[in-house]
């Protein structure tokens, strides 16, 4: 028995005693004279107790059962299964994160070693085909040079052929003129004057080919044909 069920049975005795007290009183004052002859022993007085105040029974010492929760317990409890399991599941996608941005660190890393990697190896082609092109263009030039000094000496050598020759065609030809010369003199001693003009005619085409010294000699005997045959000599 609780504290309040005893507070609450003890007051309602109290209010039980008063009630009966107050009652008892008023049927003495309204009791009618008492009569004369036999008359009957009054009924008792003694004030009968309420069923309301009877001493309760002690209560059972057998163990309670649980009792089922309220709306609101289960209410509480369904919330804090879900509170849980949402706590649960968020370590889990930081736990997952966790390892998703380790995993990103770790490509990166790989990623960035390899694209290392692959430039180093461009690096070096790169190396290798510029030394490359320096030796092909150290050889070219090289045989350029060569091909330049051998064509020069070629050259060289034609030019010196070419002199030769013309020196000996130039000697042939001044040789030519020296007999033309000496026979166009003759002729002119001999006033053989259409002999002389003949031979003159080959001197005209030899002249250009002829130095100066023998041009010069051609000009005379023309002039000395001219003289002698009254007409103007041929230039």
């Amino acid at each position: 028995m609780t504290l309040t069920t005893a507070s609450t049975l003890a007051l309602t005795l109290v209010l039980a005693g008063c009630d009966q007290g107050n009652q008892s009183g008023k049927e003495q004052n309204t009791a009618p004279p008492p009569q004369t002859g036999s008359a009957e022993a009054p009924a008792s007085t003694a004030p009968e107790m309420p069923a309301s105040i009877a001493p309760e029974t002690p209560a059972s010492t057998a163990p309670e059962v649980p009792a089922s929760p309220t709306p609101s317990e289960s209410k509480g409890t369904a919330t804090d299964m879900v509170n849980r399991e949402l706590a649960t599941a968020r370590e889990k996608a930081q736990e997952a994160a966790a390892n998703l941005k380790a995993a990103g660190e770790q490509f990166g890393a790989a990623a960035a070693k390899a694209a290392s990697e692959a430039l180093e190896a461009v690096r070096e082609r790169a190396n290798e085909t510029t030394a490359s092109l320096k030796q092909a263009g150290a050889e070219a030039s090289a045989a350029a040079a060569a091909a330049a000094s051998a064509a020069a000496e070629k050259t060289s050598e034609l030019a010196g052929a070419m002199a030769q020759k013309s020196s000996q065609m130039t000697q042939s030809v001044g040789a030519e003129a020296d007999e033309l010369i000496a026979k166009a003199r003759v002729y002119l001693e001999e006033n053989d004057l259409d002999s002389a003009k003949g031979v003159m005619q080959k001197l005209d085409e030899l002249k250009d080919q002829l130095p100066q010294h023998l041009k010069d000699q051609i000009d005379k005997l023309h002039q000395q044909i001219a003289e002698k045959s009254g007409s103007e000599p041929a230039g």
